[in-house]
């Protein structure tokens, strides 16, 4: 019989600290395997729990937004504070060097701005154009866009053949 230590069970207690170890970790690192190697629980433990216990769900939820919000925070640090790098020379550390990301400060400015900053194509041939602009919310083009690049290549192609393999300026 399992003893009783403050209404849970010495086993949900243990279970609990595995839980709570396993989320402070992933908070800080972001991974999955990571977490759970610190907390000392197998990574299908984690998705176990996830599909039973609701409470933990929860929990794991909030430390992901943490965790994100940990990232965010770092890639901006790297993009807008840098980081040093050393210099060397003739196999000898001189000195250091501060290097930017600016491909983090572009993911940051999409993120935080995608209207502004989303990739839009336009493709264009005599006198008709269409404007594609990508989405990050999105997983395909709807059906009307495909539907409107196709007649656009189509036509492309019929005018490119009347003017003998010229392209349409």
């Amino acid at each position: 019989m399992k003893k009783k230590t403050e209404g849970i069970s010495k086993t949900e207690a243990a279970k609990k600290k595995r839980q709570d170890a396993f989320l402070a970790e992933y908070k800080l690192s972001a991974t999955i395997t990571h977490a759970a190697e610190i907390a000392l629980i197998a990574r299908q433990r984690h998705y176990k729990w996830l599909d039973k216990d609701p409470a933990y769900a929860k929990a794991f939820e909030e430390a992901k937004i943490a965790a994100t919000d940990s990232l965010v925070a770092e890639a901006r640090r790297r993009a807008t504070q840098g980081v040093n790098e050393p210099v060397y020379y003739k196999g000898e550390v001189v000195g250091t060097i501060r290097k930017y990301s600016d491909t983090l400060l572009i993911f940051l400015l999409k993120g935080a701005l995608p209207e502004v900053y989303r990739e839009r194509y336009e493709i264009s041939g005599g006198d008709k154009a269409i404007r594609v602009e990508s989405d990050p919310g999105r997983e395909k083009l709807t059906d009307e866009t495909l539907r409107k690049l196709i007649a656009f290549g189509e036509e492309f192609r019929r005018v490119k053949e009347d003017r003998g393999g010229e392209s349409p300026q």
